[in-house]
């Protein structure tokens, strides 16, 4: 197999490295590296993806700088795009100082953005990315000290009643998916997906009613997966959807989808590049870095998946929480073998297919131990592990 780590000698001590990547996996992540290399100047969503695809990469001073240099902005989708990216840099870093002082310049820029919120002919994910702005608003303001928590409370109740009024008018029961423009009061048709629809959800927006969100993306997919390619961008938002339904046979067909578009990444912005790249290495590993309020905000979850034609992968400086880890995946079959004494009863007497992962955590931003949940099909193991320590467990594969 060819392995992505070839030539990248020159890279920053502790970037991600993946090990065993073959054929246009190899090639995609080769040429997403490549084009987030050439950081330019970007704004809004490009900026946002951009910095996204620096923390997929461990290049957390680079994503650091981006925001650095991103002045104050009362575009609506500016100023969301500028609040969620912090939300995810400090996720992915942990480093509150840095977003306790652009704390009030988002919060300033976003109140005067957005006070009657997205424009009247905004798309649902145009208009979803403002109740997730203040939804991250809220999650900084808890995060960097916000005294009593009064401030963050109203902050959150804001958001809230911004996406249930969205929903009443995306909501389609007969169809179970989000529509692609919200009703505005007017009678409409139900409408089918188009590829906009999983956007908010691969930004890290999990908020819905019910099990709204896991019908939506569960019919969005099914739809559009039986339908002709439509372009890179969209390819990106179905592998995300999947990674985030964890189901493997829509995950399998989004892995081809995204492998049809592999020739043209050479001709895609670094903010394209990063959600590319957020999206097959959320794929891989089950870890979410484009996160929103409430997702996973004290541990490290993972829910790990080798992609069509792997049966290994190393990925190597990964982060999360501010922790750098590794993650060893490798297909089994057959018997248990010697390392994998403790997992008679997760197994079963007759072991199948299975996923042997293994965890090392490296370095922590303050030293120490950070939660790690590791999720299978139909199990999960919780672990608290200390730097240098290593979590290897067997993960059954349900059969289809």
């Amino acid at each position: 197999m060819v392995a992505l780590a070839s030539g990248l000698t020159a890279q920053e001590r502790g970037a991600l490295r993946i090990d065993g990547a073959a054929g246009t996996l190899a090639t995609d992540l080769a040429e997403c590296r490549r084009r987030l290399s050439a950081v330019g100047a970007t704004a809004g969503e490009q900026r946002a993806m951009t910095v996204l695809g620096q923390l997929r990469l461990a290049q957390l001073d680079t994503a650091r700088d981006l925001l650095d240099a991103s002045p104050p902005d009362r575009d609506v989708a500016a100023a969301c795009w500028a609040v969620v990216s912090h939300h995810w840099y400090l996720r992915a870093s942990a480093d509150t100082p840095f977003v306790r002082d652009r704390l009030p310049t988002l919060r300033n820029a976003l109140a005067a953005a957005t006070p009657a919120g997205p424009a009247a002919t905004a798309t649902f994910a145009e208009a979803a990315l403002v109740p997730h702005a203040w939804l991250c608003l809220g999650d900084l303001l808890t995060a960097c000290g916000d005294g009593d928590g009064t401030q963050a409370a109203a902050t959150s109740r804001r958001a809230i009643e911004l996406w249930l009024d969205l929903e009443r008018q995306v909501w389609q029961p007969g169809r179970g998916h989000f529509r692609p423009r919200p009703t505005r009061g007017r009678i409409l048709l139900p409408e089918p997906p188009d590829a906009t629809v999983l956007a908010p959800a691969a930004a890290g927006l999990l908020l819905a009613s019910g099990d709204h969100l896991q019908r939506h993306l569960h019919a969005s997919l099914s739809d559009l997966l039986r339908r002709p390619a439509a372009d890179a961008c969209a390819a990106a938002w179905l592998l995300a959807g999947a990674a985030q339904l964890g189901d493997r046979d829509l995950l399998d067909a989004a892995w081809d989808r995204l492998s049809a578009f592999a020739d043209r990444v050479g001709a895609t912005s670094g903010g394209e590049a990063g959600r590319r790249l957020d999206a097959m290495v959320f794929a891989i590993t089950g870890l979410r870095l484009a996160t929103g309020a409430g997702v996973d905000a004290r541990c490290v979850r993972l829910r790990p998946h080798l992609p069509p034609g792997h049966d290994h992968l190393t990925l190597r400086g990964l982060v999360a929480d501010g922790a750098h880890f590794d993650l060893d995946l490798a297909a089994r079959s057959g018997a248990r073998r010697d390392d994998e004494p403790d997992e008679a009863t997760a197994l079963g007497a007759r072991p199948g297919p299975r996923l042997r992962v293994t965890i090392t955590l490296g370095r922590t931003r303050d030293g120490s131990a950070r939660s790690f949940v590791l999720q299978g099909d139909g199990l999960q193991y919780v672990a608290r592990l200390q730097v240098g320590d290593q979590l290897a467990r067997s993960l059954p594969i349900a059969r289809r």
